[in-house]
């Protein structure tokens, strides 16, 4: 009976996920090499994954082509591309000859297609990227890939230069450039110089930075603000971004020695002790943290619990045993 109840649940909750997309069927369809790889079927159409309508299309695929049809079934731009994206912001990228383009609901080309990498809309924004080869013996070799960003007429907001832009978080984007990390904004200005070894988004008007003391020596984290301004000093051995007012930061007392977690505020001042053995980010008001414990034999045990914002254990350690 606990089977049966067991495979009617599943079997419900696919079929709302399907019905919340488009009305498809899951089949698994034998490959070549006599695997079994899951396809989406639509009458005539196959999707690679149960995808929603965005903007009022689906992109679907037939015999290696994509097009988009409308929530009538129709087959609104026919199925002609190499590739395609979902719709975002009235515009979705598609790829033809090897190169990707935008194109909008009724088909019209509105960048041409010259991008090897094209993302989504947002803001009014695309991270794109080329290609650059070089000629090794008569074979073209991909050296690597520069991405810039362009707006809805292809304009180029920042040039195409950058070995990787991140998307925008807080009106603000990461860019690497010969190793080195900074931030643009959507203008395309670099409003912090790129210094950084390493860098993450803005979370809560916070960024993680680090910076390299030497080579043979490891990063060292903190915390700068919008202006660039170092507001938390890079002297941590781990760090994570900020959530719910908190931050995760490890501190080695003694080279050598297991990093122990704790917590710090904005202002960087040390709200729960350095003395787990492993933590994460709040969320809903809890984060995860691990004890070391020993078994009979002494050997060391590592279980999970919750914390809550002063630091009390809200599980107990000796429910659970952390088993990765």
């Amino acid at each position: 009976m606990r089977k049966e109840k067991r495979t009617m649940i599943i079997l419900l909750v696919i079929y709302f996920a399907l019905v919340a997309c488009i009305n498809t069927v899951s089949v698994y369809a034998k490959t070549e090499k006599e695997k079994y790889n899951m396809v989406w079927l639509h009458k005539n159409y196959e999707i690679e994954n149960p995808y929603c309508f965005n903007e009022g299309l689906a992109r679907v695929k037939l015999k290696d082509k994509y097009g988009y049809i409308d929530k009538t079934e129709k087959a609104v731009i026919a199925l002609k591309y190499d590739y395609a994206g979902s719709f975002s912001e009235g515009l979705a990228a598609v790829k033809i000859s090897g190169k990707y383009g935008y194109i909008d609901k009724t088909d019209n080309e509105i960048i041409a297609h010259q991008y090897d990498v094209a993302g989504e809309f947002s803001d009014g924004i695309a991270i794109v990227g080329i290609k650059r080869y070089t000629n090794a013996e008569s074979i073209f070799v991909n050296i690597d890939t520069t991405y810039g960003l362009i707006d809805k007429h292809g304009n180029e907001i920042a040039p195409m230069k950058y070995e990787e832009i991140s998307s925008f978080t807080e009106g603000i984007a990461t860019v690497k450039l010969d190793d080195k990390y900074g931030y643009i904004d959507k203008t395309g200005n670099v409003v912090i110089p790129l210094k950084y070894r390493y860098v993450e988004p803005f979370s809560e008007g916070r960024a993680l930075v680090a910076l390299q003391p030497s080579k043979d020596k490891p990063f060292k984290y903190g915390y700068i603000d919008k202006t660039g301004k170092v507001v938390i000093p890079l002297k941590y051995d781990h760090a994570q971004s900020f959530s719910e007012g908190f931050a995760v930061i490890g501190f080695q007392n003694i080279e050598g020695a297991e990093l122990k977690y704790g917590y710090i505020d904005k202002t960087g001042k040390v709200v729960i002790p350095l003395k787990y053995d492993y933590a994460e980010s709040f969320s809903e008001g809890l984060a995860t943290i691990l004890i070391e414990t020993r078994d009979k034999e002494g050997y060391p045990i590592y279980k999970p619990c919750y914390i809550d914002k002063k630091g009390n254990i809200t599980i107990p350690v000796d429910k659970y045993v952390y088993l990765n």
